[in-house]
């Protein structure tokens, strides 16, 4: 029996919306938190049986904040949360997987591997990574959040389970499937997290700058 709400976000995703609902639906309660889409995304989500929200307006749009966390925990029935992306595929190891880890009272807080590719194919693999995007909803603090942040755990470090980096466990990471789109993405982003550092005291440094741009050229 599932335990888990899957939690999608997504902004003008027609395209690649279906894929995720149809790969996580038979496992669990689908709920797509929107940014305000103004293509088919609410209308192909809700044909497939996922649950459509808007999220709620804050002055951090890019940002998962506490008030997006309540409304969520607000709406689903279960304890457990796995907080995703529409270009992020599960293979069915780690469905499996999620739907068992569910069920126990040991871990709280799962950290997933991530292989992420470019153009929607599996040949062309560039990163591989973890993200802590399954938790209990009680034990995850979204408070002060930043930009790419996926909230602070507070439970204790025998509460965390890190999965074996294998591609049985891992999620696929579908990026770049448009440069127009990414290119855009990019930029917002960028502005935004340099205007969160930016109010927390964190002032400009070429050196910084250099160092970013030479890890994102690499």
């Amino acid at each position: 029996m599932s335990n888990v709400s899957f939690v999608l976000f997504s902004y003008n995703e027609e395209k690649r919306i279906s894929f995720a609902i149809r790969n996580l639906i038979k496992y669990g309660d689908v709920f797509v938190m929107d940014g305000g889409s103004t293509d088919k995304t609410k209308e192909i989500a809700e044909n497939l049986g996922a649950h459509f929200f808007l999220r709620p307006q804050n002055n951090k749009p890019q940002v998962e904040t506490q008030e997006n966390f309540d409304f969520i925990k607000s709406k689903i029935k279960t304890d457990w949360i796995y907080w995703g992306y529409v270009d992020n595929l599960a293979p069915k190891g780690l469905l499996d997987k999620m739907i068992e880890l569910s069920n126990q009272n040991i871990y709280k807080l799962v950290l997933i591997p991530i292989h992420t590719y470019l153009w929607g194919n599996t040949k062309n693999f560039v990163h591989e990574g973890y993200s802590p995007m399954l938790f209990h909803k009680d034990f995850v603090d979204f408070k002060n959040n930043q930009i790419h942040g996926m909230g602070k755990f507070i439970g204790s470090n025998d509460q965390l389970l890190k999965l074996p980096n294998k591609k049985q466990y891992a999620l696929c990471h579908f990026s770049t499937y448009d440069i127009h789109k990414f290119v855009l993405g990019h930029l917002k982003y960028a502005e935004e997290e340099a205007l969160g550092k930016y109010k927390n005291g964190q002032k400009f440094s070429v050196v910084r700058m250099i160092l970013a741009m030479l890890r994102y050229l690499w």
